[in-house]
Parts: structure tokens; C-alpha cells; sequence
């Protein structure tokens, strides 16, 4: 994320009663107005009016950090590289989990790209194999398809971002790259 100043965001949106960790967000609004809005304690057509504040530099990250405080509850830091990451796929209607190799002490994010099929997504550099680390030691985005299928074609690197300090600016490439592939996949199907 961008450095600069920290300020209270109030993020508003409805959540869903189905699935607690689907939040739809309607806005986010510099200050503490959470309290303005009344949280109902009936459902409303399936959803339930949400307001929190969080601390960000911006709205785009406080907009994140509600979608990961919705997804993971208090299990993950949320202030993450990985977290944040997920938030901004599931902004763009990508779903995403977390996986890895405990034993080899590496952790990614997977994107399902088809039956047998993913993208996988971690970290470079000084930060290669993980996710949970603070944007600021952000040194890239690698992400790859593969296959778990049989007769699977070697693995096809989508992005590259070995040496990009900028979070943002790889996130938001790395997201883009990911939407418009997994678009071309499903449109060949």
C-alpha cells in the first residue's frame, strides 16, 4: 500500500445471512460514522446492513481490509501482502484460497482455473514462497498455471513481478492479469 498519513474509514455494505463471509460494500466514508448506521438484528431479503471502521491510508485499502475481516474473521492478519491480495481478487469476483506446502514452508494463494487446473500465486525475492508478510516488503508477484491433471502441459508463467516494490501497482497487474486469463479459459470451455 501507498505510504502516507493513516485516517479512520467507516466501510457500509450489506452481508450476507447465507454466507456470513460475503460482504457487498456500498461505500467507504473518511471518519468514524459507523454508529450512524443501524445494524439490523432480522434479515433484510437475506442481508444484514454492515458498518466498521478501519485505519488505511486510503479507501481502497480500508475497502480490503473489510472483505478480508469478513472472509478470515480475526485468524489472519489483515494487513497481510496474501490477505490483501485475496480481497482485491474477490473485488473482482475472483475466489481464491489459501494453500502451500507446510513442509516445505512455502504458502500461496489458488485461483481454481478448472477441474484439474489453478493459478497459483506467491511472493519473490526476499518474500518468494509466502504471503503473510507487510506490503512495505513487497518484492513481487509470481503467479503460474498448472495442472494437477495426468497429461498436464508444463507450467505457464502469467506473471512475473520479481523486483516490483511497488504492492499496489503489482497487486492491481497481477489481479488483472489473472481476471482477464481465467475470462479466456472459461470463454474456451
Amino acid at each position: 500500500m501507498p505510504s502516507g498519513a493513516v485516517q479512520t474509514f467507516t466501510v457500509i455494505g450489506l452481508r450476507s445471512d447465507a454466507d456470513m463471509r460475503e460482504l457487498f460494500i456500498a461505500g467507504v466514508i473518511p471518519g468514524s460514522v459507523s454508529e450512524v448506521f443501524a445494524v439490523l438484528e432480522t434479515s433484510e431479503g437475506e442481508f444484514t446492513r454492515w458498518a466498521m471502521e478501519f485505519d488505511a491510508p486510503d479507501a481502497d485499502a480500508a475497502a480490503a481490509h473489510a472483505y478480508v475481516r469478513c472472509r478470515t474473521g480475526d485468524d489472519v492478519e489483515e494487513d497481510s501482502a496474501g490477505a490483501l491480495l485475496q480481497a482485491v481478487l474477490a473485488d473482482v469476483s475472483v475466489t481464491s484460497r489459501r494453500g502451500g506446502d507446510v513442509s516445505a514452508g512455502a504458502v500461496w494463494i489458488w485461483v481454481l482455473a478448472g477441474a484439474d487446473a489453478f493459478v497459483r500465486i506467491s511472493g519473490t525475492g526476499d518474500t518468494e514462497n509466502e504471503i503473510d508478510y507487510a506490503p512495505a516488503e513487497h518484492h513481487g508477484w509470481y503467479a503460474v498455471y498448472g495442472s494437477d491433471a495426468a497429461d498436464a502441459p508444463d507450467p505457464v508463467v502469467l506473471h512475473d513481478g520479481s523486483g516490483c516494490r511497488d504492492f499496489r501497482a503489482d497487486t492491481a497487474a497481477v489481479v488483472e492479469t489473472i481476471r482477464r486469463f481465467l475470462a479466456v479459459t472459461r470463454r474456451g470451455r
